[in-house]
């Protein structure tokens, strides 16, 4: 049976190139993040930090396999998938984070502001 894991989407604050989205699986989610965020996570994750383009987690989905990922990736749904990008494009406002995905903004903002300083 395949390993099951949580895909994330993060949103980025403003384009890079032609990225304004990135799609991920991990086992670890608040660790992936961590790494995202110190520039270890992936080549594009490095690039929006070395551009110091912000970006926030828009949504999770728990439960799900790579082979889930892959399928999701291969559809370049992002601005779709994006809360957050649908909720600028009706001119309201992003609706609040709850639950494990605050504890992960959380610690991702703590991560975040200890590396800047």
């Amino acid at each position: 049976m395949a390993e099951r894991g949580t895909i994330y989407l993060i949103c980025f604050h403003r384009p890079l190139h032609h990225a304004r989205h990135y799609l991920g699986w991990t086992s670890d989610l608040p660790d992936r993040l961590a790494r995202h965020a110190s520039g270890n996570g992936s080549r594009l994750m490095a690039a929006v930090g070395r551009a110091r383009i912000g970006w926030t987690l828009a949504r999770t989905w728990v439960g799900v396999t790579r082979a889930d990922e892959r399928r999701m990736h291969k559809m370049k749904n992002g601005p779709r998938l994006c809360p957050r990008c649908a909720a600028l494009k009706d001119g309201g406002q992003v609706a609040a984070v709850t639950g494990y995905a605050r504890l992960v903004l959380e610690r991702l903002s703590f991560e975040l502001e200890r590396r800047r300083a």
